[in-house]
Order: C-alpha cells, then structure tokens, then sequence
C-alpha cells in the first residue's frame, strides 16, 4: 500500500511538475507574446487612424481657410463692380460708350453671381465633409478604448518580461510619447 501511495504520489507530482514546465514555458511565453502583439497591434493601428484623421482635419481647416479667403474676395470685387455699375447709371441712356461699359460691367456682375453661387456650393459641400468627418469621431475613440483595453491591463506590464518586449516591439513604429499620452503608463518598448 505504501508503495501505491508513493507512486500516486509520484505520478501526481511528476504530472503536476510537467503541467507547470507547459504552462511556464511554450504557451504562457506564447501567450505573452500574443498579449504584447495585440497590445502594440491595436495601438499602431489607432496611432495610423489618428494620423490619418490629423491630416484630414488639417486638409478640411485649410479648404474651409481657402473658401473663406476666396469668399472675402469676392466680396470686395462684388461691392466694386456694384459700385462701378452705379457710377454708370446716369450717363447710360446718354452715351453709347458708357452704355457699352454698363452692359460689360452687368455681364461681369452675372458672371460674378455664378461664380459666388460656385463657391456657396463648395461651402455646402465642405460643411457637410466637416460634419461627417465629426460624425466619424467615435471609430476613432473606439480604436483609442481598443488599443486601452489590450494595453492597460496590468498583467501586461507586471508580468511580461523586457525580453517579449523587446522580441515583439522591433515590429511595430510607434512614437513613445504618443503612446504614454494615449494609454497614461510608460512606453514599454524601451
């Protein structure tokens, strides 16, 4: 009986032995690897969209700069041309070239209508991009909780060592003060 014992002993403590030797070192150091992976995966894909999200907006600000430019412009040349056309009206039914010079000056005014309705279309335009462009402001607050949830779990940090670190982060580009500004803990990658 002693010796059942004994062996149970020892085939419990030899598999209990083994299942620790598995989990310690192929699938734990997998696993943290995988858990280091989807950390820097998630951020640099969040760190892509803000950087793409950055250069919209900075595109939709220099557009809606150019239209408001353009739109001042026009009307400075609009308050002109009124001007010009209404220094013409007392001599138009009395000389045939001041009569010529109106009806120019009344056709530049038509042309400079269509060309102020041109640029009130693009302001439209350019409205409704800025909108959706706002709108689309929670995918990237969504990438942002993402790249949070796989980053910020603390198991991350305390118990994956620098040598998964540094295995993992020569894959991925990611800025080290975007990343401690976005997530609130120490890049780990250096």
């Amino acid at each position: 009986m002693a010796t059942a014992k004994s062996f149970g002993h020892a085939v419990l403590l030899g598999f209990h032995g083994c299942l620790l030797y598995f989990m310690s070192v192929s699938p734990v150091h997998a696993n943290a690897e995988q858990m280091a992976r989807q950390c820097l995966n998630d951020f640099e894909m969040f760190q892509i969209y803000y950087d793409r999200r950055d250069d919209q907006h900075r595109e939709l600000r220099t557009e809606e700069r150019q239209i408001l430019t353009r739109h001042e412009r026009m009307q400075r040349d609009g308050e002109r041309l009124l001007a010009e056309i209404e220094a013409l009206i007392p001599c138009v039914n009395r000389d045939r070239a001041c009569r010529a010079q109106y009806d120019e000056k009344i056709e530049m005014a038509e042309r400079h209508q269509s060309r102020e309705q041109a640029l009130r279309n693009e302001a439209i335009n350019l409205r409704s991009r800025i909108q959706e462009f706002n709108n689309a402001g929670g995918a990237l607050q969504e990438r942002r909780e993402k790249a949070i949830d796989a980053c910020q779990r603390p198991v991350m940090f305390y118990v994956l060592s620098a040598d998964v670190w540094r295995k993992v982060c020569r894959d991925y580009h990611i800025r080290p003060d975007f990343f401690e500004a976005r997530i609130g803990l120490p890049f780990p990658c250096e």
